[in-house]
Parts: C-alpha cells; sequence; structure tokens
C-alpha cells in the first residue's frame, strides 16, 4: 500500500470503531504492545500525528487510544497529544490530525439535545486551510452526541452527520466484500496478507459522503438511524 499523508479521511470508521453507551464500558488495554513485522517508516521516522485533546475529546493518546497510538509508533509514525485550540500554529506541528468523539463542554455531563458544535468557526476554517495545504485529517464521530458536536466541521467539507445511533441486529454488524465492504486503498494493504476481508462494527452514526468521496462501508436499507428526539430516519 501507498504510504498516505496525504488524506482527508472522515469514514465510516466513526461508526466502526466502538460504542459508547457508557464510560464504564470500555477500558484501554495499556498494555497492548502490537508487534509490526513491515512498518511504514524506520522508528519515530514517520509523520507526525497530532491527537486531539482539547476538546473534552473521549478517546485521548493516554487513554483510551493508547493501544492505537501505540500501533501507529511501531509503524514509525510520531504521536503528539494537541491540547491547544486549532490555529495555523498549532496544526503546523503535525502532518495528520486525528479528532476522535470531541465534545462541547455542555454535554461532557450530560448526552442529551442541543449538542453543540466542539469547534468554533474559526478552528473550523483554520482546519480547512490546514487540509487545502497539504494536512490529513482523521475525523471520528461515534454515536449521539458526538455527531452533533463534529456536523458543523463535518459540514464544511461536504460530509452530512446524522446525530442518532445506527444500527441493526442489536447493534453490530460484520461487513465482507459483496456485503457493504468497498474496495479501497485502506484496506487492501500492500500484499495479500495485509488485506483486510472482514470489518465488524458496533452501534455508531451514519453519515452522507460527497461524489467524490470513497466510503470503507456502506449501510443497507436495512439500517435504521434512531434520533434523539425519538423521530428515526
Amino acid at each position: 500500500m501507498k504510504k498516505i499523508d496525504r488524506f482527508l479521511l472522515l469514514l465510516i470508521l466513526g461508526f466502526c470503531l466502538v460504542s459508547t453507551f457508557a464510560t464504564g464500558q470500555q477500558v484501554a488495554d495499556t498494555l497492548y504492545s502490537p508487534v509490526i513485522s513491515n512498518p511504514a517508516y524506520s522508528k519515530a521516522q514517520g509523520s507526525i500525528v497530532l491527537i486531539d485533546e482539547a476538546h473534552y475529546n473521549f478517546h485521548t493518546i493516554d487513554g483510551r487510544f493508547k493501544a492505537f497510538a501505540r500501533v501507529l509508533e511501531k509503524d514509525g509514525y510520531v504521536m503528539k497529544a494537541s491540547t491547544e485550540l486549532f490555529t495555523k500554529e498549532q496544526l503546523g506541528k503535525g502532518k495528520i490530525l486525528v479528532i476522535s468523539n470531541a465534545l462541547h463542554i455542555s454535554n461532557t455531563t450530560q448526552w442529551s439535545l442541543p449538542t453543540p458544535s466542539a469547534f468554533t468557526d474559526d478552528e473550523i476554517e483554520a482546519v480547512n486551510t490546514w487540509v487545502k495545504n497539504g494536512g490529513s485529517l482523521f475525523l471520528i464521530a461515534d454515536h449521539m452526541p458526538f455527531p452533533g458536536a463534529a456536523e458543523k466541521l463535518a459540514a464544511s467539507f461536504g460530509f452530512k452527520f446524522y446525530n442518532g445511533f445506527a444500527m441493526k441486529n442489536g447493534g453490530s454488524d460484520i461487513f465482507t466484500y459483496g456485503n457493504g465492504l468497498m474496495a479501497s486503498i485502506l484496506i487492501e494493504g500492500r500484499n495479500e496478507k495485509e488485506k483486510i476481508t472482514s470489518l465488524q462494527t458496533f452501534t455508531g452514526q451514519a453519515f452522507e459522503v460527497p461524489n467524490d468521496a470513497i466510503p470503507v462501508i456502506v449501510l443497507s436499507a436495512k439500517y435504521e438511524v434512531d434520533a434523539p428526539d425519538g423521530l428515526g430516519v
């Protein structure tokens, strides 16, 4: 697989990653130590990856994203926490920005409507400019209230988030080729051994992508989106 440092990722991963109905259901595996036999870069020679921690994020580099950070470190990337609001100067410290489940301060103690944007208009403009100049954004938004908090940022790139719960079969599903899993450089790998042939999801959100976007998985008509006001989509 080609080394991809210039990309805009607002993927179905917001749907795929994990269900976060309650904080107590998730415990970070702090002892996880992955083995990568063929890393993309030599140790600490890859791009700098900023993990957003300035927006009351549910996932942080030393918390629920510690295992994620270790995987990228083993692949040669340099991981750093981003603890300041987004500006040209702050974003200029890295090549890749990971925003995972950001929240507005009003939703940190209650997951109910309204769900204001986690980002100011100035921050959204700064992120857009940074991406246009070669930065790479990986935006993750799980189920409500996270889509509501990231809705304005996603919309600025042409994506429409639904601030609800997308599910069928009680919330989890397995996608394969021919069953919603789409061919993409992100899952094809550099060789057959690295290719991903199935992907399991848990309850998250659903969203619409612009015409030139390439999804990783596509939800069928069997899925429903339950909105927090009780009105399904």
